[in-house]
């Protein structure tokens, strides 16, 4: 069984994800940005002692944490972010990521994120990716 890395898995997405809107491809690039938000928050949970976790990095079944971040994971976190966190990288108080969905790529190409949406996933995500980036810096 492969390890479980959610800070790799949110660094990898967010990546691709600014590939992806670079080219226009903004269905993919928001799905994107979406996992890389669930991977940081996930990571921040890990890191700050929130979540139990499994030998391979995962975290325990039947806790909040391992729901999508359109549901329960973002508030979550809010609720319990660390304080220097929270003056240096607020999280808006209403969950940017209420209209994503992790079934979206299975949607016709009519009803995928438009491009103002994507970019409103983008910079949730950012924030979301502050929360475990050394620094404040982002690839």
């Amino acid at each position: 069984m492969a390890a479980i890395s959610f800070s790799d898995a949110a660094m990898r997405h967010w990546k691709d994800a600014q590939t992806l809107s670079e080219k226009g491809r903004w269905a993919n690039a928001s799905q994107l940005f979406g996992l890389a938000a669930e991977c940081a928050l996930k990571q921040a949970l890990i890191a700050t002692n929130q979540v139990r976790t499994l030998p391979d990095g995962d975290i325990v079944q039947g806790q909040r944490a391992r729901r999508h971040v359109n549901q329960e994971l973002y508030d979550e976190y809010c609720q319990n972010q660390p304080t220097e966190l929270r003056r240096a990288y607020p999280m808006p108080a209403q969950n940017p990521f209420q209209d994503w969905c992790i079934d979206q790529r299975y949607w016709s190409d009519g009803d995928v994120p438009t491009e103002h949406q994507m970019r409103a996933h983008e910079n949730a995500a950012k924030l979301c990716l502050y929360q475990i980036a050394p620094n404040g810096v982002l690839p």
